[in-house]
């Protein structure tokens, strides 16, 4: 301390009196202090940061509830998620009130929907590297009907589930049942209320395993394919960038194929 001391009163000397060499000396000693200062404030700010990012509630992720292409989307966003450091918690609600919540800003995120959403819930912000596909199905009982695309239905009594977009808008001028979920379409098939429900394919698959439904037919082809891509609210855009370069890189990897090809397969055995 005492030759720190002498060296600053040094500097206050002017300089003629300072020899050149022992100027130098004081010079660097300064820098030094100076630099070791800076060191421990950005040490003391890093710390502050990861220690408050450590402790940060779990971001909430909306999804569909029963829906049998969520699985596939968690392990993906998950890892997306983590890869930028952020721990994410999935809360599974009806369709249309998932939309509500994540547009409404009540959860952080959404974890899937279809292209272009955003253009009704305005408050979402697309990721756009894609993390799952759906195809559209008619399911029926009767082995007679005849569906090719959209427009046939019309023809038919048939139900859809509230808050799935591309069902809402592929049939928006029809007459139709909407309910809260796949199980009350199942249950109204079944009792003959309606013709055809509208499922996803890999959802009616699984559905039509169970006893009660396994005389029930699925149409083919799909009436449609579409591509699925995680959204954010507004207020989270400042992961739209990180959360890019997170998922394309697990699309390079192969990531993204193997989770969907594993669930594929683990469904047919």
């Amino acid at each position: 301390m005492i030759k720190l001391m002498s060296l600053l009163q040094l500097v206050r000397l002017p300089f003629a009196t300072v020899p050149f060499r022992l100027l130098h000396v004081v010079q660097s000693a300064m820098f030094l202090i100076q630099f070791k200062i800076i060191k421990l404030n950005t040490l003391l700010i890093l710390t502050i940061f990861l220690s408050s990012n450590a402790f940060a509630e779990p971001l909430r992720i909306t999804t569909i509830t029963n829906s049998q292409y969520v699985p596939v989307g968690i392990e993906i966003i998950t890892e997306a998620y983590r890869r930028i450091g952020l721990e994410i918690k999935i809360v599974a609600m009806p369709a249309s009130a998932a939309l509500e919540h994540a547009n409404r800003g009540l959860s952080d995120a959404e974890l899937f929907r279809i292209d272009n959403i955003n253009l009704k819930y305005k408050n979402l912000i697309k990721i756009p590297v894609v993390v799952n596909s759906l195809q559209g199905n008619a399911v029926v009982k009767d082995k007679n009907i005849k569906i090719s695309q959209w427009q046939d239905l019309s023809k038919y009594r048939f139900g859809i589930r509230k808050g799935v977009r591309y069902m809402e808008m592929a049939t928006k001028d029809m007459n139709k049942e909407v309910v809260q979920d796949n199980k009350q379409l199942l249950k109204m098939l079944m009792a003959d209320r309606v013709d055809i429900i509208i499922l996803s394919r890999l959802n009616a698959i699984i559905h039509l395993r169970e006893p009660e439904y396994k005389d029930f037919i699925i149409i083919e082809p799909s009436l449609t394919t579409l591509s699925l891509f995680h959204y954010v609210n507004k207020k989270n855009k400042h992961l739209v960038e990180p959360l890019t370069k997170a998922l394309m890189e697990l699309e390079e990897e192969g990531f993204i194929k193997k989770v969907r090809d594993d669930f594929i397969e683990s469904l047919q055995h």
